[in-house]
């Protein structure tokens, strides 16, 4: 299944000032319009500081170029349109954390990605179960197996397949926030990638040449993506860590080679040091010593205390989310729904210099030819005649299933609100 990466990571994952409405105006001469970045929990926020629009289905259909010139609404994106991602060592709470917040705030909460989301079709087939008919450079890897036999051949490819997850879902996060205006919690992003790819060289799991590899990829893709509004990290030291992998008591991570105080200490350096140095230039950022737990409540009032505002159109903090111009949200809209595909073949660097990374054509061969027997192979996702997918559906469609429905919800929202309007007219 790693033939994938080895042969086009991509192919397999596969004018006019912002109105004032929705954008605080800057008192310069050369008007920069510029988001007011406000953040209030859902119970108290002013249901008239979010603008009455309808939210696009990109879980149906990307937004396309001709959505670009049809579109009459406004910019969706608006102060409570917020992207948080909850950051830290593992078994920090992290998910725990993202799941309140998203609650109070009303966000959507978006997990980080597992192999799962790779190895497993549409139709629920386990790509895991043609290994066995392989040659070792084209199976399949993920992280149950890396926690047992870190030193595997694949654990270089299985770490730049976590890059691209990760990317495919920021994505999606972005795409959700441009096209219905509701903010994302996420656990991790992009950036962190880099912090446990580097911990992986400094124990001997991957290559310095591997390393290298996957810091191309960044340097290739990156710089694409807006970055977030905010980070929390949540401060957990090396043995606590420890303490509390071995009471949540995962099977993989018991007894692993992998899960040592080198390893954490490594990852907690790589983390301060590297990420959040960096990072913080260009997002706010609240840090917790998160030993014991925490308080969201304590979270949430610092959130809503933060002033998103404070930085002008020169200033490098937040500065992706300045918009100077009333199509440049049409176009972020279109990057992250409608070229997906093509934003994930940045990843496709051949580095045959790094063997990890590399498959001969004979290997790949293989598998090919195992692939084509599994029956669903040469069908995507709702283009399935067996499956259940009609002739006629499948001839107006032009794209294949994108994301899951989190859009007929706030369908739902803007009808209901819209009619408790008219019906004060």
């Amino acid at each position: 299944m790693f033939v994938v990466l080895r042969g086009g990571i991509a192919s397999k994952f596969a004018s006019t000032g912002v109105s004032k409405e929705l954008c605080k105006i800057l008192p310069q001469k050369n008007v920069i319009k510029i988001q007011a970045a406000g953040l209030t929990r859902a119970a108290f926020r002013d249901e008239n500081e979010v603008p009455l629009i309808k939210p696009f289905p990109y879980h149906e259909k990307p937004y396309s170029v001709m959505n670009m010139l049809l579109d009459t609404h406004k910019c969706r994106v608006h102060k409570h349109s917020k992207i948080i991602v909850i950051d830290g060592p593992p078994a920090s709470g992290k998910n725990e954390l993202a799941k309140q917040l998203a609650k109070e705030f009303d966000f959507l909460y978006l997990p980080q990605p597992n192999f799962d989301d790779l190895l497993v079709t549409h139709w629920g087939f386990d790509a895991r179960t043609l290994d066995h008919k392989l040659p070792k450079s084209v199976q399949s890897w993920d992280i149950e197996r890396f926690l047992q036999n870190p030193t595997d051949i694949n654990t270089a490819a299985m770490q730049n397949y976590m890059l691209m997850m990760r990317q495919d879902r920021w994505m999606w996060a972005l795409g959700h926030i441009f096209c219905t205006g509701q903010g994302v919690v996420t656990v991790r992003s992009p950036w962190t990638d880099q912090v446990f790819a580097k911990a992986m060289a400094q124990n001997k799991f991957i290559s310095a040449g591997a390393l290298e590899a996957h810091t191309d990829l960044c340097l290739a893709s990156l710089h694409f993506y807006l970055k977030p509004h905010l980070i929390i990290y949540l401060d957990v030291p090396v043995e606590k860590t420890l303490q509390n992998i071995k009471n949540r008591g995962r099977k993989e991570e018991q007894n692993s080679p992998v899960i040592t105080e080198k390893y954490l200490s490594n990852l907690e350096e790589n983390y301060k040091r590297d990420y959040l140095s960096k990072i913080s230039e260009h997002s706010l950022m609240l840090i917790y010593d998160w030993s014991q737990g925490g308080d969201t409540e304590v979270v949430v009032e610092d959130i809503e205390n933060l002033n998103f505002d404070d930085y002008d159109e020169l200033d490098v903090k937040l500065q992706d989310w300045r918009f100077t111009g009333g199509w440049i949200w049409k176009v972020h809209t279109k990057h992250y729904t409608y070229d997906r595909d093509q934003y994930l073949h940045n990843l496709d660097i051949m580095r045959t210099d790094v063997p990890e990374i590399c498959a001969s054509g004979n290997d790949i061969e293989v598998w090919d030819d195992v692939w084509a027997e599994v029956k669903d192979s040469e069908y995507d996702p709702k283009f399935h005649p067996y499956k259940g997918d009609s002739i006629k559906d499948i001839m107006m469609r032009t794209r294949p299933y994108l994301r899951p429905d989190h859009v007929t919800p706030l369908m739902k929202k803007y009808y209901e609100r819209k009619a408790r309007l008219d019906g004060k007219k």
